[in-house]
């Protein structure tokens, strides 16, 4: 074999060593990555319920060390993966209203694009499984929100939290640096309340079932202030329900003078919470008048007086 030849066959295995070492990153650089130290930004992940729903937040939590993040860390106008390493996910059991908008329920990468000057935007990805924002393409984003940044005291570390502000609604915030961004979460308790209700009354038995669940259901509404109308409705509900002949009432299911006293405190309620006091102080007394044994005021007595103060 002549020198030019073996030239020609050398150079071609340090070609093909090259292509190797480029193409396949796994062949050298990431194994010497032994996972011997803490990762410099660490996994996160918080979970919080708000209403029936079920959301998380997975994220990496970087550091400021000292250096100047918006605008030069994370440059403004390009897109952010809102934390380290893998993209941000959001994973949401059921679907809620994020602001203004219905997101379904699934798992988004969350992106966040800064700006010098105008409302920063938080968005909503398909493609919540890839690392940073390397591979993020616009035509899988599913939401879009515009959040105009506050100030916030200063956090070293990165931070996410759910904050919940009622039975049904609450905040998703995130803090870095000296800024913060908001954005409302409200799950929709209605449409699950009344899914679990109709499946409890389909498969109710008999009467004394059903007027309960919907007594149980409009206690629910009042207490936490949902939605007057549909208290109002399920309480009429149950009281037709209760003005029937209990023939096939169960008696060691509930007595029909303590579900009676039930539906008046109910009624006062959430005749209270329409404004009418006279008309809620008269039921709390046709409550108050049942004498039978068990009946339900001797039994929540003291919740009864308390609720009494306020009124």
């Amino acid at each position: 074999m002549d020198l030019s030849m073996d030239v020609y066959i050398h150079a071609m295995k340090s070609f093909y060593t090259w292509l190797i070492l480029l193409f396949c990153p796994n062949f050298s650089w990431s194994q010497y990555s032994m996972d011997l130290l803490p990762a410099a930004s660490p996994r996160a992940v918080i979970h919080q319920q708000i209403g029936f729903t079920d959301i998380s937040i997975d994220y990496g939590r970087p550091s400021v060390h000292g250096r100047t993040v918006f605008g030069d860390l994370e440059a403004y106008d390009e897109v952010w993966r809102a934390g380290a390493n893998y993209a941000t996910v959001l994973d949401l059991s059921e679907a809620v209203i994020i602001e203004k908008d219905t997101v379904e329920a699934g798992k988004y990468a969350l992106f966040v694009i800064p700006h010098a000057e105008e409302a920063w935007e938080v968005i909503l990805n398909s493609e919540w499984k890839q690392w940073g924002a390397f591979r993020y393409d616009s035509l899988k984003n599913r939401h879009s929100f515009p959040v105009r940044p506050e100030e916030h005291p200063w956090t070293e570390q990165l931070r996410y939290s759910i904050q919940p502000e009622s039975f049904s609604e609450g905040e998703i915030n995130l803090f870095w640096a000296d800024i913060s961004l908001s954005l409302s979460i409200r799950s929709q308790t209605e449409r699950q309340l009344e899914k679990r209700l109709l499946s409890k009354v389909q498969q109710a038995i008999s009467d004394q079932e059903k007027a309960v669940f919907y007594i149980q259901m409009a206690e629910f509404y009042v207490n936490h202030q949902i939605n007057q109308s549909l208290a109002g409705e399920h309480i009429a509900v149950a009281e037709q329900l209760l003005s029937r002949d209990p023939v096939n009432w169960n008696k060691q299911y509930y007595p029909i003078h303590y579900v009676r006293g039930h539906l008046y405190y109910i009624q006062a309620k959430i005749l209270h919470w329409n404004g009418d006091r006279a008309a809620s102080m008269e039921m709390l007394k046709r409550c108050k008048a049942i004498e039978q044994k068990y009946n339900y005021y001797d039994r929540n007595r003291s919740a009864i007086d308390e609720w009494l103060k306020v009124i």
